[in-house]
C-alpha cells in the first residue's frame, strides 16, 4: 500500500481517526478529525495551550490509526509531525475550521 492507497482509505471510508503520541515514556490516544489529507500529508490542528501541542514538540513521532466500521479495516501509518509555518495553509486552516 503506498500513500495515495491511504489517501483513498482515508477519504473514501470516512474512517475514524487515532493520533498517538508519546507524554514522557507514557502513550496517549486521541481522536482527531484530520482538516487535509493531501498528497503531501495529513494535516491537523490543535493549539498551542493543549497538550497535545507540547507533546508534539516533545517527540514528533507519532501514528495515526483509522478504522472503519462496515466493514471492519484498520489502516496504521506512522511518521514525524511536521508544524506549518506558513500563513497562506494557517489563515485557510482558520476560515475552514472554525475554533
Amino acid at each position: 500500500m503506498d500513500f495515495g492507497d491511504c489517501i483513498r482509505f482515508i477519504t473514501e471510508s470516512q474512517a475514524t481517526c487515532t493520533l498517538c503520541t508519546n507524554d514522557g515514556g507514557q502513550p496517549r490516544g486521541r481522536g482527531m478529525v484530520p482538516l487535509w489529507v493531501k498528497e503531501d500529508g495529513i494535516y491537523f490542528t490543535t493549539a498551542s495551550s493543549k497538550n497535545l501541542y507540547s507533546q508534539l514538540l516533545a517527540n514528533s513521532n507519532v501514528e495515526l490509526c483509522f478504522v472503519t466500521l462496515q466493514p471492519v479495516k484498520h489502516l496504521r501509518i506512522t511518521g514525524r509531525v511536521e508544524f506549518v509555518e506558513d500563513i497562506v495553509l494557517k489563515t485557510n486552516a482558520l476560515d475552514e475550521r472554525l475554533f
